[in-house]
């Protein structure tokens, strides 16, 4: 009986300290990558505007709204005060202390890799921020890449779906 139950322990101690095998590290990221994306999704319905994903090199993944200047409806539903309107479209200068439109990030961890497929690695490397995905108000989407994330030798792909703006994940990079 008292070898069963070092057994028992033995084998709970080495699991637990073992830790996350890049297989579990991987399908984590997947999900929260997928939550990251639905949070933006979200908002831009919410907010009736258009939200972009972006990739930065140094930053990881960001989101933020599309700059307005001349939108004359306010940008958050029940909002009349303008007090979330970007600070080039504020109209009054006393306004310096209104909040600026959030931004949603999203940073892979350093084990990671991160890639696009085709001419998207050129772009990468001319601007400073590559565009992913964009999500609308009306619930759809477009994405001109697919993101490929590596860890070891395992890969996820995500793209969009464009007519309803939700995040596909693949094991292949699509043709």
């Amino acid at each position: 009986m008292a070898i069963a139950i070092i057994a028992l322990t033995l084998g709970i101690a080495v699991t637990s300290l073992r830790g996350e095998s890049p297989a579990q590290k991987l399908e984590r990221t997947v999900y929260e990558f997928s939550a990251f994306c639905s949070r933006v999704r979200f908002r831009a319905a919410e907010e009736g505007r258009d939200w972009v994903v972006k990739y930065d090199p140094e930053e990881g993944f960001s989101a933020t709204a599309i700059p307005d200047e001349d939108r004359e409806t306010p940008l958050v539903p029940g909002d009349a005060s303008g007090k979330y309107a970007s600070t080039k479209a504020r109209k009054n200068e006393d306004d310096t202390d209104a909040p600026a439109l959030p931004v949603i990030r999203f940073k892979l961890d350093k084990d990671f890799v991160f890639e696009t497929p085709g001419e998207a690695e050129n772009q990468l490397a001319n601007d400073e921020q590559l565009e992913i995905f964009r999500f609308f108000p009306d619930g759809g989407a477009s994405g001109n890449h697919a993101v490929v994330l590596k860890l070891g030798g395992l890969q996820k792909v995500f793209s969009i779906s464009k007519l309803t703006g939700r995040v596909l994940i693949s094991e292949e990079v699509p043709e």
